[in-house]
């Protein structure tokens, strides 16, 4: 795996993530995006369609954008959403 061995012989936690970062790897997705309802009913289409994309993700997903665009409110709704799904 990228980012090397740890102290302990294996690969430090993180190390997949690595991999995907840096394109040796496609991100992976469930094959079923999990259902969901907007807490914030102001969300626009972009924004719907990054939350959906992240609470798909299972490595990571990478909200991007010019400034303005309505990111921080995107995540703020992708944290609400994994806290009301018992997410930690």
């Amino acid at each position: 795996a990228a980012g090397g061995v740890g102290p302990s012989g294996l690969p430090p936690p993180g190390a997949p993530l690595i991999d995907v970062a840096f394109g040796k790897r496609e991100p992976r997705f469930v094959p079923t995006p999990p259902a969901w309802k907007p807490l914030n009913a102001g969300l626009d289409g972009s924004q719907k369609a990054a939350v959906g994309m992240a609470l798909a993700a299972k490595d990571f997903a990478l909200v991007h954008g010019p400034p303005g665009t309505g990111k921080t409110t995107a995540v703020v709704e992708i944290i609400l959403q994994e806290v009301a799904r018992g997410s930690r």
